[in-house]
């Protein structure tokens, strides 16, 4: 009698008590009927009545549900979980319940076939709606389902002891030959396993895509490692590096430099020298490829005066622009034939390339020995591209454009531009006519403003700035629209002004700075000081040429104004101060008037 009227003392060891009661009860005689249940449900009410009052009756409850579980006694569990008349149970309580039984059923489960995760299924069907509960759910269907079939088999008591789900994705990739190619599947496992955020799927979709590539599968590497630069996922940066650079032969130039692309931007520092030397390359070549197409024509072979042809079949345009060594190419040539063959490359650089600088120590001799990239492209791809610039048809053939402003160019402007590009981005600097062939064919009417400041632009990069002026007078003479014709003459005076204020630059850079200053500023009217400034650097030629293209203004803007008064006059004759001609056009401009 002393334990009992003692007893709220040590609420602790009642509650011992009453989890051995249920416990004893459980082991004693497996298989209890539900009656027996019922009857023991009714016995924890009465000696919670009359013994131990302070005892909670939830708790009374959630002990009563644990050992209905642990006894398998499920549907019984379903009805006691949902509460009594005299005690109820909350949802999450509940849920939290099932999930412990089920996990005490699933990890002493000694194999995957065993009553052990049957009983652990069943639990967890008590409540299929729950969210929680459905996750456990999931777990063991991927360790007993999905996981075995890709071949992996793994007991709970290891899954348990494996803190990272992503080690198990790993597993699965790489248990048997060619399970990477269940894509679908492994995701499917991820996500039962609880790796189902946006990152984590990305994760996955990354170890399926490395193993794919090691396994020499470089189809389904490159196509999930597509879909990962879309989603965003860095981590797979030098994978898509090595896939854009690698042997695909299914994969375009666009998405090789997507790819390449990509990995630019996520790539570690020590990394970027090499792989934006790679976007260069590849750049180039889907110019080349580009122009292949318009013009439906191929590079694979050149020849030079008094020797015969020399084929390259073996070489594609990613060949070529793969050659490191000039060996690889030289060895193409007959051994008597080699010197000429230089020669004949060396002269097809000098027509858009200007000569190297002697004190530099470097000469093309040397450059087309060591760099098999600049021999290959120099001997294949360009005397191509400049017989492309030599026909006349391609003028003509349009396509959308590189240069920003200008909407189309044609196939001779794209051509020229992809020489420049190569010159640029090995380093040569281009003769003053290659630059001055460009800036034609933007400047070519009909021209916008834009236009004719990005023609402008280009003559800037002339060493010879006399060679702009020559282009800037040819566009005088040939159009004809008022409009574009006061453009020019403003672009003309614009080149004019920006060479004087160059003057006392001392080095390109400088010099660069003081060009984009003063674009910025082309709006902007001169107040007296520059002009002032202007005047005292100028030399007399830039003094006469822009008073010349003044000149040439003002005529233009009083041939307009005349035309729109006397329609029909002759402008030249009558700005010429041809008194009889002036005469009768004044005596008819009357006599129309009066009549």
């Amino acid at each position: 009698m002393n334990f009992f009227l003692e007893a709220h003392s040590d609420e602790k060891g009642v509650k011992q008590i009453i989890r051995l009661i249920l416990s004893k009860f459980i082991r004693r005689q497996p298989g209890r009927s539900d009656n027996e249940w019922a009857n023991m449900w009714r016995d924890m009410l009465c000696l919670q009545e009359k013994a131990f009052p302070f005892l909670d009756l939830e708790y009374l409850l959630t002990e009563f549900c644990r050992g209905l579980l642990k006894a398998g006694k499920f549907s019984l569990a379903r009805s006691y979980l949902r509460g009594t008349s005299s005690a109820s149970l909350a949802t999450e309580k509940a849920e939290n319940l099932v999930i412990q039984a089920a996990r005490e059923y699933f990890f002493s489960a000694s194999s995957l076939s065993c009553s052990e995760i049957w009983k652990a299924k069943e639990c967890l069907n008590l409540f299929p709606s729950s969210r929680n509960v459905k996750a456990e759910a999931d777990i063991i269907d991927a360790l007993t389902v999905k996981l075995p079939y890709l071949g992996v088999t793994l007991l709970p008591v290891q899954f348990r002891q494996i803190k990272d789900p992503m080690e198990i994705i790993k597993m699965a990739v790489t248990s048997q030959a060619g399970a990477y190619l269940h894509v679908d599947e492994l995701i499917e496992v991820a996500k039962l396993l609880g790796l189902s955020s946006f990152d984590e799927i990305s994760a996955v979709e990354e170890v399926i895509a490395r193993e794919a590539a090691v396994s020499g599968d470089l189809q389904l590497a490159f196509d999930l490692c597509l879909v990962l630069a879309k989603k965003g996922h860095g981590l797979v940066w030098d994978l898509c590096a090595a896939l854009a650079r690698g042997p695909l032969e299914n994969m375009d130039i666009s998405s090789r430099k997507q790819l390449l692309g990509f990995a630019l931007s996520h790539c570690d520092e020590e990394s970027i020298s090499e792989l934006l030397l790679a976007w260069k390359d590849l750049d180039m070549q889907g110019q080349c490829e580009n122009l292949m197409t318009l013009t439906g024509t191929n590079a694979p072979n050149f020849s030079i005066q008094g020797s015969s042809v020399i084929s390259l079949p073996g070489f594609s345009i990613q060949d070529i622009v793969d050659l490191k060594y000039s060996s690889e190419l030289a060895d193409g040539f007959n051994g008597a034939d080699q010197e000429n063959h230089f020669s004949s490359i060396k002269n097809t650089l000098s027509l858009v390339a200007k000569n190297l600088p002697v004190e530099n120590g470097t000469n093309w001799d040397l450059i087309l020995q060591e760099n098999g990239k600049i021999l290959s492209f120099a001997a294949i791809q360009l005397p191509w591209l400049l017989e492309l610039t030599r026909k006349e048809d391609y003028s003509k053939k349009f396509t959308s454009g590189l240069i920003p402003g200008k909407q189309y160019v044609s196939v001779r402007t794209q051509t020229v531009i992809t020489i420049l590009s190569w010159l640029a981005r090995n380093g040569f600097a281009p003769r003053d006519d290659l630059i001055a062939s460009l800036t034609k064919s933007i400047l070519e009417p009909p021209a916008t403003e834009e236009e004719d400041v990005i023609g402008c632009s280009f003559l800037l990069n002339l060493v010879d700035a006399f060679s702009g002026v020559q282009v800037i007078e040819e566009q005088l003479r040939t159009r004809e629209n008022y409009l574009e014709t006061c453009s020019i003459m403003n672009v003309g005076m614009t080149y004019s002004i920006l060479h004087n204020t160059g003057v006392d630059c001392e080095g390109p850079t400088q010099r660069r700075e003081l060009l984009l200053g003063k674009f910025r500023e082309k709006n902007k009217p001169l107040n007296a000081d520059d002009i002032n400034r202007i005047d005292a650097v100028q030399s007399s030629f830039w003094r006469e040429w822009k008073l010349k293209l003044e000149e040439k203004k003002r005529v233009t803007e009083h041939s307009r104004f005349l035309e729109q008064i006397i329609p029909g006059v002759e402008t030249t004759r009558f700005l010429s101060g041809d008194a009889s001609y002036i005469e009768s056009v004044i005596f008819s401009l009357i006599e129309s008037l009066t009549l």
